[in-house]
């Protein structure tokens, strides 16, 4: 949510401010996950499957995570 489309929870919101896929250095698109469990603890986070572009509940070490924080 937020630059491609939104729940309609941001009356001032005026996008979609992206068209398109983002797309990983692999050519794989990014993943966004709001209830991403990182040792033990729930968080938001947007990520990569990596190089071999495995993952849907399927993580593995070439996977590239960033927890985005809360607010």
């Amino acid at each position: 949510m937020g630059l491609a489309d939104t729940d309609g929870s941001y009356p001032n919101w005026q996008g979609p401010y992206y068209k398109g896929q983002f797309k990983d250095p692999w050519g794989n698109n990014y993943w966004l996950d709001e209830d991403y469990t990182l040792d033990g603890t729930v968080v938001t986070a947007v990520g990569s499957y990596g190089p071999n572009g495995e993952g849907l509940n399927n993580y593995d070490d070439d996977d590239i995570v960033v927890v985005i924080p809360a607010s």
